[in-house]
């Protein structure tokens, strides 16, 4: 049996805590930078899902999860919006919403109550295209040569439309299975077609040059641009480096609470969206002059509740049977 590689697990639960300062920023220039600079975390978790999906070969089997990944955050969602509406924390409901949302454009592109989830959707379509390209035209090979070209089509594309267009308006074409979920899960598919090549000595300067490389790109992306994108080109080297070095290090710098963070990075995902909502109404309510500690309060009780989480579900799943829901 295959050792456990523990980097890849503290990456992932590193990117958790990213993605949740992402959503509740630090306030200062702290903040804007990592909004600015950090967005390793999305092309992490969809490279390291297609590094065990090449390995699993089961991509149908990683859509039903996805989807029930959907499910689930949309009626936690769902339910925090209804509860906060009853409680006149909000001004809109569920049900409000429901009604004139446009389906065809939300399945495909989008979310119904939690905007967060748009990388599970894609996920999800993306997990359908390889299952559905392997089983009848064998053409998971040809897409091995669209990586690059989809990346360039995603970042020109995007630059153009905030150049001469409204991203708000456009910004689903871009987080999209197509331009953004394909080509990181090939990404991670090819390293773990690869992976004993990749771990020679002689390989071991490549994700050190990726990272540096990003990181230089990043300073020349702020001062031509002095705007973020969800993807640039410093994002793809700065992440395939992480990546990279994760599968060379399997247990760099080995720390059990990242790890842990990382088993449970899909219920932090779900989760966190809903609590900041919760948090900050509470606080602005309760203690408004503390509201800069919002970002770490959202990050400690949301670890917490997920770790709540995923110990019921196991409890559950011990309980009625392997067959009972099991995220994992």
């Amino acid at each position: 049996m295959e050792k456990e590689n523990k980097s890849l697990w503290m990456l992932k639960g590193i990117a958790c805590i990213v993605v949740i300062l992402f959503h509740c920023p630090i306030s200062g220039i702290v903040g804007d930078a990592i909004i600015y600079a950090v967005r390793f975390p999305i092309p992490v978790f969809l490279m390291i899902s297609g590094y065990y999906g090449f390995r699993k070969k089961n991509y149908l089997k990683y859509a039903k999860k996805t989807l029930l990944l959907i499910i689930t955050g949309e009626v936690i969602s769902a339910i925090v919006m209804e509860v906060c509406f009853k409680l006149g924390l909000l001004k809109i409901n569920p049900f409000q919403i429901l009604a004139n949302i446009n389906w065809i454009k939300t399945i495909f592109f989008g979310s119904i109550f939690n905007s967060t989830l748009w990388y599970l959707y894609a996920a999800f379509w993306g997990w359908i295209l390889l299952y559905l390209l392997e089983k009848f035209s064998h053409g998971l090979q040809m897409l091995k040569y669209c990586i690059v070209p989809l990346l360039i089509m995603h970042i020109a594309g995007r630059m153009l439309v905030m150049n001469y267009g409204n991203i708000q308006n456009q910004i689903f074409w871009f987080r999209s299975t197509i331009l953004f979920v394909i080509p990181f899960l090939m990404i991670g598919m090819l390293i773990a077609e690869h992976t004993v090549r990749i771990k020679e000595e002689n390989f071991g300067w490549i994700p050190i040059m990726l990272i540096l490389v990003g990181l230089i790109l990043i300073v020349v992306e702020y001062i031509i641009w002095h705007q973020y994108m969800d993807l640039q080109v410093s994002t793809v080297f700065v992440s395939v480096g992480l990546f990279m070095f994760a599968i060379r290090n399997p247990n760099y710098m080995e720390n059990d609470i990242l790890v842990y963070i990382g088993h449970i990075s899909q219920y932090i995902y779900l989760l966190h969206m809903p609590i900041i909502i919760i948090l900050k109404l509470l606080l602005e309510k309760i203690v408004p002059d503390c509201m800069y500690l919002l970002p770490w309060v959202v990050i400690i009780v949301t670890i917490m509740v997920s770790a709540v989480y995923e110990k019921s579900i196991k409890l559950c799943s011990n309980m009625f049977g392997k067959n009972f829901i099991n995220h994992k």
